[in-house]
This record gives C-alpha cells, structure tokens and sequence, in this order.
C-alpha cells in the first residue's frame, strides 16, 4: 500500500445516504413507467403470482360431471362449443357455454382467465377452465363461459346497425 493511496481516499466526500440526482430521479421515473406502461410487466407479475393464486383459492371449480350437455352450437378449428347446464346443486347459475378445446387448450384458458381478471366487464364472462382425463382421447380441456346470449358475432357483423350493435352489448345497454 502507497502512502498516496490513504490521503486519497481520506480526501473522498463521504455519503450520508442515497444522493438524489437528476439523471438518478430521471432514471428512476422512466423505469417505473416502463414497468406500469400497458400492457404492464409489474401489472401482469402482479396478477400472475398474487391475484391468480387468490382467485383460485375463492372461485367455484367445475368437472365434467357437473356439466349437462346441450346443443351444439359450434365447431371449429380450435374445438367444439356446446350450450349446456350445471349439474343440480349449481342450478342457480343458469345456462353455460362450453367448448371442448382440440388444441392449445392450456393457452387459452391462461388468456382467458388474465382476459377475465384484466377487463371482466369487456368480454364474455368466463367462469373456469379445466383439463379432464378420457379413457378415449386423452387429456382435453374444457372451458365454460356463462351464456350470453342467441347473437353470433356473425349475426353481429351482418346486421345493419353495425358497429353500434356491438356497442350496445359490450355496454350493457340492450339484453340480448
């Protein structure tokens, strides 16, 4: 060791604490608009690891066997979605959508289930998704929606008031 070196470093101001600059403050905001910025890492960290797991602990869970199949209403690339009820003891519900989901099952109960806790009032209320073992296909997923309504988002599209009849449905101010 130098002698230099001791007079050098006794000759550093010395730091009581955090020193606010404004590249730090400016530094400090940026980063924190990034992070809250939509669509929002710290919003979807949030409502990955605190809000999903609350929501599983309190939302009602459904298997196949509670489901009472209806009519088909549809059937396309991604799976088959019926009308259907809930068994008995959950009959205050009303009537359900359910799809039986042929791929990417997982994915889109995880969209479904974010979509729900990101913007409930926007889109179709989503009630659960589940995965169910057959003895004939496998694993297959399974997802419910309440029922919304006769309207297609075809009918929707041929109407001639739209966009507005979209609208009025997203806002609740007609019942279909």
């Amino acid at each position: 060791m130098e002698c230099g070196d001791i007079i050098y470093i006794s000759t550093l101001p010395r730091s009581d604490g955090i020193t606010v600059t404004v590249p730090g403050v400016i530094l400090a905001l940026g980063t924190l608009s990034y992070l809250w910025a939509t669509p929002g890492v710290a919003p979807g960290f949030f409502d990955m690891f605190v809000l999903a797991f609350v929501e599983r602990l309190f939302r009602p869970t459904y298997k196949k066997d509670d489901l009472v199949l209806g009519k088909k209403l549809g059937e396309g690339s991604f799976g088959v979605v019926y009308r259907a009820s809930l068994a008995k003891k959950y009959s205050k519900d009303g009537d359900v959508v359910l799809k039986w989901a042929t791929e990417y099952g997982a994915v889109e109960v995880w969209m479904n289930e974010r979509v729900r806790r990101a913007c409930a009032n926007s889109c179709a209320d989503f009630l659960y998704g589940f995965l169910e073992s057959s003895s004939k296909r496998g694993a297959e997923y399974w997802l419910i929606w309440r029922y919304q309504g006769e309207a297609t988002l075809a009918d929707l599209l041929q109407s001639k008031e739209f966009p507005y009849n979209v609208e009025a449905l997203i806002l609740g101010e007609i019942q279909d």
